[in-house]
């Protein structure tokens, strides 16, 4: 090994040209499992070559929330930052590790639906739902005060984040809002119909139908009426409850197709005309 002298004030010092003058390491690291750690460090000479020389971490900021071993090895405990201080020979360093052990993540709602209602121009305003509750549990099974939380839109045409957690929905479709802390994933389904038809006091005579054409499409009815009333819906295999005062369906329409409410006759002698409410909602 190349040795060479330095003269300082009488003093004689012996220094080794190939000892680490400094260790390369990434700032901070961010674990999200219990796994031993692995640093990636490397102890450099003063031209920056690496060298052959193990880089052994000597000290953690937090030893509860960061274990050391023995032989130097690392595993996160809980949440967490933890400061690591770093020794190969005379070098030393530091790396930031940002322990992120999750148990799970909470949210309500667990799934989201809207019903978007066009304005009498025939244009779609955006709607937003109230901030969604989320808790980050730790590996101790507590809440995790200010836990790093992802939140993405799988299709953001149709539903995205605003500030402070809520959710705007722009058009009807579905998809999902994606939460994720540490190694969990949740998803919450969002589901945003549209408003095709809402009709109060439609007037429909005794012993008479009425009929409200449909184009293809998913669909949920809603039609409530003042005395008993027949629904079904033509073009599709779609009922309701036979003669009631409330008729709930769900239907699914390959082409156009018609919603007939029908005010049954007995015997020739009705209840007369039937004052009926109708929601036609276009599911995803």
């Amino acid at each position: 090994m190349p040795r060479f002298i330095v003269l300082l004030s009488g003093l004689v010092f012996v220094a080794c040209s190939s000892d680490p003058a400094s260790i390369r390491v990434a700032p901070t690291q961010v674990v999200t499992g219990s796994q031993f750690i692995s640093l990636g460090a490397s102890a450099l000479d003063e031209s920056g070559k690496p060298l052959d020389v193990p880089v052994v971490a000597i000290k953690v900021s937090d030893p509860a929330l960061l274990k050391l071993g023995n032989n130097g090895e690392l595993q996160c405990q809980g949440y967490g930052d933890v400061t690591v201080s770093l020794a190969a020979g005379p070098a030393t360093g530091e790396t930031l590790i940002r322990c992120q052990l999750v148990k799970e993540i909470r949210v309500q709602p667990e799934k989201l639906a809207f019903s978007l209602k066009p304005d009498t121009d025939g244009v779609i305003h955006p709607s937003s739902s109230d901030p969604l509750q989320i808790t980050v549990i730790g590996a101790d099974g507590q809440p995790v005060a200010n836990a790093d939380l992802a939140i993405s839109s799988a299709d953001p045409t149709i539903a995205r984040i605003e500030s402070g957690n809520i959710v705007q929905v722009r058009q009807r479709g579905a998809t999902t809002i994606k939460l994720a802390a540490g190694d969990k994933l949740v998803e919450i389904p969002v589901s945003v119909s549209l408003v095709a038809l809402e009709r109060v006091g439609l007037e429909v005579p005794d012993g008479e139908t009425h009929g409200i054409p449909l184009e293809a499409g998913h669909y949920s009815l809603t039609i409530g009426a003042t005395q008993p009333v027949e629904v079904e819906v033509q073009g599709a295999d779609c009922e309701g409850q036979g003669e009631a005062t409330a008729h709930t369906l769900e239907c699914e329409l390959k082409a156009a197709g018609t919603l007939r409410i029908e005010n049954p006759a007995l015997l020739g002698f009705g209840s007369g005309p039937a004052s009926v409410s109708v929601r036609v909602l276009q599911l995803p």
